[in-house]
């Protein structure tokens, strides 16, 4: 069933969102046998017309809304226009309200059925006199009928609403008066929101109002009915705002106390406070008062504020402060006076060894007196003096020192000696426990014996001396001392191991001692072993030695040379080498070219015309950028030096690096290469450079034969390239045509003579090689100047090596033979290399079946 369940809510001027275009004069809303029912006026003023609107929404699961009958007060004349099917019933409809409980004439809307959406129906009335009232209504949803309440049309027109008399603004607890309009027929309804209340009745034309008690404001409100209407016909609400607001601060009518010092340990401190009176021009809230206490020392104060507010929390202080002494401590010691005293013998001055004490007072001190008294018998004498403290109360502190004396002229004996001075060694623990205490004896006994220790010596040499002094009572003293003396030395010498340069390949270290210092000084010779060596996988040997410094405490440092022997590698190779070639040392070297002259100017080096010199180079770890630069020098036989074009860079594995890499040929016999963009870890390369025979044509030449040195150096970040390579040292000899020697033979990877090459013996080295020709086998006898590492090499007519007869160290002066078993496929004519450190030679092997 539809519930009969009537709410009233009371919602104001809302805006209307519809084709009116306009603001409602107002608004009730409703709730009624289920529905929800939204009222709104609209008073056109223009075209003296009035509209109401009527929004109907479900608020129950029942049924939905068909129509909705209303009592209606007007005749049917008035209605302009409706919407929804509005008509006014000519006779009764009584199917849902046979009881008739809606009377008079009634208007009837067709609801359409309204559903889960809201409606809207709308009744346009000519003329201004109608109000919003609550009328019977009829709903009917389905087959079921409701009676209820609706807010419909109302026949009266409100009355104006304004509020007069009364200030803007009211102190705290201030009574206004405010009136409402006058006219006849007109009741009305007061009510107040905020800081204030309504004194008397509400429902006259003027009003009370009381002020609250702090600041803030009111708002009083007033509504306006006009009662010659049968039906509440209510203005809207009109209100006025009142501030209650206080600005001036208390002011003093009677002033507090002055200040005042009440002297020494007052009582009843309060007691001497005068309290000051305050007024307000809209009265007081109240007065606090605050008690603050102070001063120093025995000067004690006590500041009592007075503080007084009105309702507003405007404030005015004033203070009165009381001074006052409090003294009840007797002075103290603050230094004591000296300890009694035995003075010895026949002391002089005694008053002199009085320690007089330092008294203080919490309140300072008055005076201080002293008195003597004389006492003892025989040669024991004493005096005692008493000193009083008294402060400015009459307190007092007393104290007393005694000194006692005798007769006494004789200086203290040695009855035992101390020891004698001793040499405590290196290290020694408990350096005290070594002195032996002297005792000694005095006539009239001793006052005490005393020990003082002074350190000395310099560096590690310690010394300490111990003094005792017997001293009697007259001050008459004997000393005697002994001397310890030990060596302090816990740390280990410095030992520096020196730096070796680096040495060329085949040659023997030589390990220089090392720098030893220590800390206490003296000579240390360091002492080594006999080195050790390792040979490493790319041929270099390894000679390490340790040395080891020992002071005469027995501190030990070692530090260890290690000195790296590089591989004794060719690097000077003929046209047609490779990285690989070079790598593996599978080809013949070049020694030697030929050059022509004529009129003191080389006229042609075209044998051979092109060559390579190659070199490892090894970049340390945390470069990322190295300079490499290939340095060239003559002994000045011939006055120019061989250029390149070519020059390149490959990785270990012979990848040659194309990227990242910057070629400097400014000097074109002396090129650098700068790597960018490098790993950070160490690696190894290999650069090679391609010299151009005919360069040196045209310079000037003073003899048959000139030597070239060539080197590699290398330089990291920014740094030019200055360090050298270990071991990239090789020389070539340029040779005039006409005259070649057996000294410095050019070697010809594809032109081998077909005579017998003879045993080659010079100032620097000797190879015998024998038979030559041969058949089977060769016995090769080498006698070198130098000691050092030696290789000696076969290679076949196409420069590829064939095999290593010999790889180890030879020793100067002293010949040696090696036996070379020649493979029948290798049974050819042959070209040997021997080398020792930096020094070449090399000769020709012919098969005797050629």
């Amino acid at each position: 069933m539809l519930k009969n369940t009537l709410s009233l809510l009371i919602a104001g001027v809302t805006l209307l969102s519809s084709a009116l275009g306009q603001t409602a004069n107002d608004t009730k809303i409703n709730n009624s046998c289920g529905f929800d029912v939204k009222t709104e006026i609209f008073y056109n003023v223009a075209a003296s017309q009035t509209t109401f609107k009527w929004t109907i929404s479900k608020n129950e699961a029942q049924h939905d809304l068909s129509h909705f009958t209303m009592s209606f007060c007007p005749p049917s004349s008035s209605v302009v226009s409706n919407s929804g099917g509005g008509q006014v019933l000519t006779g009764p409809d009584r199917s849902c309200d046979p009881s008739k409980t809606c009377s008079g004439p009634l208007y009837k809307f067709d609801g359409a059925d309204v559903g889960n959406t809201p409606k809207s129906f709308t009744l346009v009335l000519n003329g201004l006199n109608y109000s919003l009232q609550k009328v019977c209504a009829i709903y009917k949803a389905g087959s079921e009928c409701c009676v209820g309440d609706i807010y419909g049309v109302g026949c009266c027109v409100p009355p104006p609403c304004s509020i007069s008399g009364g200030p803007a603004s009211v102190c705290p607890n201030g009574t206004s008066v405010f009136s409402g309009p006058a006219g006849p027929n007109l009741s009305y309804q007061w009510s107040i929101t905020g800081n204030g209340s309504i004194e008397g009745a509400n429902n006259q034309q003027s009003v009370t109002v009381k002020a609250g008690a702090s600041c803030g404001a009111y708002t009083l409100k007033l509504r306006v009915a006009n009662t010659t209407n049968s039906v509440d016909c209510p203005s809207k609400e009109c209100e006025q705002t009142v501030e209650v607001t206080d600005t001036e601060d208390p002011t003093i009518q009677t002033p507090e106390g002055a200040d005042k010092n009440l002297g020494c340990n007052p009582t009843m401190i309060d007691a001497n406070f005068s309290a000051p009176v305050f007024g307000d021009n809209c009265g007081l809230k109240g007065v606090t008062t605050e008690d603050v206490d102070g001063g120093s020392g025995c000067t004690k104060t006590r500041t009592r504020t007075w503080t007084a507010e009105d309702n507003c929390g405007n404030k005015t202080s004033v203070s009165q402060t009381l001074t006052w002494t409090a003294d009840t401590q007797d002075p103290t010691v603050q230094t004591p006076e000296g300890a009694d005293e035995s003075l010895g013998c026949s002391p002089g001055d005694i008053n002199s060894n009085f320690d007089a004490p330092v008294f203080t007072d919490n309140c300072g001190l008055k005076k201080v007196t002293s008195e003597d008294v004389d006492g003892g018998s025989g040669c024991t004498k004493t005096r005692t003096r008493t000193w009083t403290a008294e402060d400015n109360c009459g307190n007092k502190t007393s104290v007393s020192q005694t000194l006692t004396w005798a007769a006494d002229t004789e200086d203290p004996t040695l009855q035992t000696p101390e020891g004698a001075d001793e040499n405590l060694g290196c290290n020694p623990g408990d350096i005290n426990s070594h002195f032996d205490a002297p005792v000694f004896t005095d006539n009239c006994g001793l006052k005490g014996v005393t020990t003082e220790d002074v350190n000395g010596g310099s560096g590690c040499t310690k010394t300490r001396t111990r003094t005792w002094t017997a001293e009697d009572h007259c001050g008459h003293k004997a000393s005697v001392s002994q001397t310890l003396t030990w060596t302090e030395d816990t740390q280990k010498p410095m030992i520096t191991c020196a730096v070796v340069a680096a040495p060329n390949c085949g040659e023997t270290p030589t390990f220089n001692p090392p720098i030893v210092s220590d800390n206490c000084g003296g000579t240390i010779t360091p002492q080594g072993g006999n080195p050790s060596t390792t040979t490493n996988p790319d041929g270099s040997v390894t000679w390490t030695k340790t040395w080891t410094a020992t002071d005469a405490c027995g501190n030990q440092s070692s530090c260890t040379q290690t000195i790296t022997i590089p591989a004794c590698l060719n690097h000077i190779f003929p046209t047609g080498t490779t990285c690989e070639n070079f790598k593996n040392q599978d080809v013949a070297p070049l020694e030697s070219l030929c050059f022509k002259q004529s009129g003191g100017k080389v006229t042609n080096a075209s044998s051979p015309g092109a060559w390579f010199y190659y070199a490892y180079v090894e970049k340390p770890a945390g470069v990322t950028t190295l300079s490499i630069k290939l340095a060239q020098s003559n002994d000045g036989v011939i006055q120019g030096l061989f250029t390149t074009n070519e020059i390149k860079v490959w990785t270990s594995n012979c990848t040659q690096i194309t990227r990242n890499g910057t070629i400097s040929y400014a000097d074109p016999s002396q090129p650098v290469i700068t790597l960018s963009g490098l790993s950070s870890a160490p690696q190894t390369y290999v650069v090679s450079v391609k010299y151009n025979s005919n360069s040196i044509v045209g310079n000037k030449v003073t003899g048959n034969s000139s030597v070239y040195n060539f080197s590699t150096f290398y330089g990291t970040g920014a740094n030019p390239p200055t360090i050298p390579v270990p071991g990239s040292t090789e020389t070539i000899t340029a040779q005039d045509c006409q005259v070649v020697t057996s000294t410095s033979p050019a070697i010809s990877n594809t032109d081998l003579s077909k005579a017998v090459t003879p045993d080659i013996v010079t100032t620097r080295l000797s190879v015998k090689a024998s038979p030559n020709p041969y058949g089977s086998k060769v016995r090769f006898v080498v006698k070198s100047p130098v000691s050092g590492k030696a290789t000696l090499e076969i290679f076949n007519s196409l420069g590829q090596k064939v095999s290593s007869v010999f790889q180890g160290a030879v020793q100067a002066g002293v010949s040696q033979s090696f036996e070379y078993n020649v493979p029948e496929s290798h049974r050819t004519s042959l070209i040997y290399v021997l080398r020792v450190g930096n020094e070449r030679i090399t000769g020709k092997l012919l098969h005797s079946k050629e």
